[in-house]
């Protein structure tokens, strides 16, 4: 017997491409092995195709023009900041014929905290894997992930946080983009769907859509010194841009357009939507550079670019933390949530940073060869790139670990919008990128010179120019050769293997050759952002997502049913949400 390649215990003889539709009107027709965990799913979807259009609740309120006058103190069961009667009934507003309307907030559930943002885009822009439905290799995707994995409690006893992003339409391109252009000139005219533009009510439809949706932009690029720049927000607020088509960006393939690739699309969305919700570089502040802060909101951690490893996420725990003046060595970094992440400190100079040690084990933060010192003064986050030109010295002295996802502001009132003033930060941009390769091979460069030194060098091994010369591959890194840099930075680590070997290289220099070509892979272009026709695969998984996605709309028991459904067929079968 031949399998579905989605559900994989389903007979393949009959129509695939219906297999929904089979479900609901003849389920005897599909042969499956009770004994399998997918005869429970494909029986939700039996239910959820054939059950009958479940009635929306509404509310008998006192008419108002838009939402609540005491929306602030209404009940707010699962805290993220939308009363439950929005959650359960929709945002009242009174449309033209003085009649109350309610708009629905797809998912929502006022046992669980959800999270909306609209996304519009520019011509040559769109997300990657960006369609009606985010599949496995979605730069959306990959933060709604991030979300539904939240450390954050609900009151129905889940975890996590439901991120409905609806992703919207393609409008005209410009060279630049500034948040006051957004905010100004762009989010009026584009804001909400063009049937919401066009409803009768638009005008008191879209007010009560502001009540609860973000509003970002895939642009461009920023003018003037912020060039370049991937993103900027408001923080707190309602609105962001992600800007990744400055040249040296990763090319679309088919638009031969600068767009960055999957996982600086990701990281850059999940950042700037962070200071929507309130987070700063440090979490509950601007000290950024914290090797004790792991969260993509720190410069160290927002692209995959120094630390490979890093997961896309916010912070899940507050760190002890550090004094520069004061750093105990036997106490390093305090253990991370999840354990054992990896980390990077400096400073970032010759015979010394940056290095990569795990969180939870001791560090020799004055790079002695010991790490039993007390008492040390060391600039660990000096040299990186912290959102300043000055790189000497690093922010600080105190470096305060945080906790990001217990501290988040869902949504702000417009009246607070209204009332203040945004300082717009230089944000994360290509020349730091290409300075993060720089600065990881002059890692490689110190891991070298300290075997070198723990063994009796001549002068084939001599640095600068010894078997070791490292100032090819830097030209390749300057000039986005990734993929030559990628051959040459094996031939150097075999090198290293055979004069050092195989335990001393190991313990000194593989690990951060390894951890430089793996960003350099994350950096190249994985998929378009106009993707190719999708496969007869992905046609199918299209189909299903699309009624669930329609029930997951409504909410309820079918919505949660679905959402599991969902979840299951998009990330390899892992029950995410539970």
């Amino acid at each position: 017997m031949t399998y579905c390649s989605i559900f994989p215990n389903v007979d393949k003889q009959f129509s695939c491409h219906y297999c929904v539709l089979i479900l609901a009107k003849e389920p005897k027709r599909i042969k499956i092995r009770l004994t399998d965990s997918t005869m429970a799913i494909l029986m939700s979807l039996l239910i959820l195709t054939s059950a009958a259009t479940i009635p929306i609740s509404s509310s008998s309120s006192t008419s108002r023009l838009i939402g609540s006058a005491n929306a602030q103190t209404e009940q707010d069961t699962d805290g993220d900041g939308l009363p439950d009667d929005w959650e359960e009934n929709g945002i009242p507003y009174v449309g033209n014929d003085g009649a109350q309307h309610r708009y629905i907030l797809p998912q929502a559930d006022p046992n669980r905290k959800n999270l909306y943002v609209e996304v519009d885009y520019m011509n040559g822009h769109r997300p990657i894997g960006g369609t009606t439905v985010f599949g496995a290799g979605s730069a959306i995707e990959d933060v709604r992930r991030a979300f539904r994995n939240a450390a954050v409690s609900n009151p129905n006893t889940s975890t996590g946080i439901t991120l409905f992003v609806q992703l919207d339409e393609n409008i005209t391109h410009q060279d630049t983009t500034t948040l006051n252009d957004l905010i100004n000139n762009i989010k009026p005219k584009w804001f909400g769907t063009a049937a919401e533009r066009a409803d009768p009510n638009n005008i008191t439809l879209l007010a009560s859509k502001r009540m609860a949706f973000h509003y970002a932009i895939f642009a461009h690029d920023q003018p003037g010194n912020f060039s370049g720049s991937s993103g900027v927000a408001e923080r707190p607020g309602m609105d962001f841009l992600v800007t990744l088509g400055a040249p040296g960006y990763a090319i679309d393939p088919v638009t031969n357009h600068a767009v960055g690739t999957r996982s600086q699309q990701a990281a850059t969305f999940m950042h700037e939507l962070g200071h929507n919700l309130d987070l700063g570089h440090g979490g509950g502040d601007d000290t950024n550079c914290k090797p004790n802060y792991f969260s993509v909101m720190n410069y160290l951690f927002q692209f995959p670019s120094l630390v490979s490893s890093r997961p896309l996420d916010y912070s899940r725990s507050a760190l002890a933390t550090l004094n520069k003046a004061n750093l105990n060595e036997s106490s390093g970094i305090s253990q991370s949530t999840p354990p054992g992440l990896n980390t990077t400190y400096g400073p970032v100079v010759t015979g010394k940073g940056p290095v990569f040690p795990i969180a939870g084990v001791p560090v020799d933060w004055n790079f002695n060869g010991r790490t039993t010192d007390t008492g040390v003064n060391s600039d660990i986050n000096g040299g990186y790139d912290c959102g300043s030109k000055i790189r000497f010295p690093g922010p600080g002295p105190i470096l305060a670990g945080f906790n990001d996802w217990n501290a988040l502001r869902y949504v702000v009132s417009q009246q607070a919008l209204a009332a203040q003033a945004f300082e717009v930060p230089i944000e994360e941009n290509i020349s730091d990128i290409r300075q993060d390769r720089l600065q990881l091979l002059q890692g490689i460069d110190n891991a070298i010179q300290r075997l070198i030194d723990q063994s009796q060098p001549n002068a084939i091994m001599l640095k600068p120019t010894g078997i070791f010369d490292t100032t090819y591959i830097a030209q390749l890194l300057k000039t986005d050769q990734l993929e030559a840099a990628i051959a040459e930075l094996n031939k150097l680590q075999a090198k290293a293997v055979a004069v050092f070997g195989q335990e001393a290289a190991n313990r000194e220099v593989v690990p951060q050759i390894q951890n430089l070509i793996s960003t350099l892979q994350q950096e190249e272009p994985s998929s378009s952002s106009t993707p190719p026709p999708p496969s007869h695969h992905d046609r199918i998984k299209d189909r299903i997502n699309e009624v669930l996605d329609r029930h997951i709309a409504v909410g309820g028991a079918h919505g949660e049913a679905a959402q599991k459904i969902k979840d299951r067929l998009n990330d390899g079968g892992s029950d995410r949400h539970r």
